[in-house]
């Protein structure tokens, strides 16, 4: 994808040009699951880590930690779900 004459365009694997003003990107989160470190190689660069770390690292507490604006924490994705259907469905 690259930005052209004021707007995006991208080129397909079939070769074809699609235009566009506006992207959206969505991607999801499966091809991105973090896989933790085993627990030994945690602790020894911190040895205070536990077994309770797994609890965090995971996909579920990534994606709902990032609450900023455009984040993809639920709560976020809602708000924007609810704008977009403002501004695109009156």
């Amino acid at each position: 994808m690259a930005r052209r004459d004021g707007g995006f365009e991208l080129s397909l694997a079939n070769s074809e040009q699609v235009r566009a003003r506006k992207v959206v990107i969505a991607v999801g989160v499966e091809h991105f699951a973090h896989v933790p470190e085993p627990l030994s190689e945690l602790q020894a660069v911190e040895p205070a880590i536990t077994d309770a770390v797994y609890d965090v690292l995971d996909v579920e507490h990534s994606v709902a930690s990032r609450a900023s604006f455009g984040g993809t924490a639920p709560a976020r994705v809602r708000e924007a779900i609810v704008a977009a259907r403002k501004r695109y469905l009156k």
